[in-house]
């Protein structure tokens, strides 16, 4: 039997009775009524059924910075369009990761508190934060930390590749996953035992080409329970054909006057 869905709450909503009736895991139950409805599998149906996608939503991401060693300070911003508000995108308890020590200013402002060494510093940090936003807002993740990132949950576990870890979790599938972000020639030096924790955990790898989350010239490096890899594979072809992740670079810089600018402008 097919269905003909007008919105991606009704395809959930036979998900959830398929997830009953057939006793299957959620990521499953959820390809197989897109399928009824004439879709590859549930992104595809996710892409192609939004609840009204809403115009882009501007929001800015910032900090303040002071060098000591320079004596001056000032902020680091920037400007991100998304599809998805923040306030929808990310909520109070998923501040943890690359999102430590920020807060929700308002509907359109994340902030994170404290001030840097120097301005490159914030730069970077900001960069990350606005990074971490394009991934959730092309994939539909959100943080976690909880150890079910790891097989068996137990960080012992962690892939051979593993560098900068992040949880991650898909709300509508339930599934944990991990971000690993190594240096440039890590994974190649670390494939053959890569493929044995693979196999003796039951665990996919996906190599990312859509640019690091932490930056410094990392690969993005997803890493998931067999279980969920079908589903991965196609997450991870949403994200590589949405923006390319902004550069440290983009991150704009202000600085405050300093006190014999403010002096010669009184005098």
């Amino acid at each position: 039997m097919s269905f003909a869905y007008e919105t991606l709450a009704g395809l959930k909503s036979l998900a959830k009775k398929i997830e009953a009736e057939q006793d299957l895991p959620r990521h499953r139950a959820l390809d197989l009524a897109a399928r009824h409805g004439g879709f590859g599998g549930y992104i595809e149906a996710k892409r192609k059924l939004p609840e009204k996608r809403r115009p882009p939503s501007r929001i800015t991401i910032r900090q303040d910075w002071w060098g000591y060693e320079s004596k001056d300070g000032g902020t680091a911003e920037i400007g991100l369009d998304l599809h998805t508000p923040l306030l929808k995108l990310i909520r109070p308890h998923h501040l943890t990761g690359y999102f430590g020590a920020c807060r929700l200013r308002s509907p359109e402002i994340i902030e994170r508190s404290g001030q840097q060494r120097h301005a490159d510093e914030t730069q970077w940090y900001i960069g990350r934060i606005a990074r971490a936003l394009q991934f959730m807002d092309a994939t539909g993740l959100k943080p976690s930390d909880a150890r079910r990132r790891y097989p068996g949950g137990d960080w012992d576990c962690r892939p051979p590749v593993a560098d900068h870890d992040h949880g991650w979790y898909d709300p509508d599938t339930r599934m944990h996953l991990l971000s690993t972000e190594p240096y440039p020639g890590r994974s190649e030096q670390n494939a053959k035992a890569q493929a044995e924790w693979e196999s003796r955990h039951g665990w996919a790898t996906f190599f990312v080409n859509w640019g690091g989350i932490y930056g410094n010239g990392t690969e993005l490096i997803l890493c998931c329970p067999q279980a969920y890899a079908e589903t991965l594979k196609r997450i991870v072809a949403q994200l590589e054909a949405s923006q390319p992740a902004v550069n440290d670079s983009d991150v704009v810089i202000t600085r405050y006057p300093s006190v014999s600018e403010l002096r010669s402008q009184v005098a």
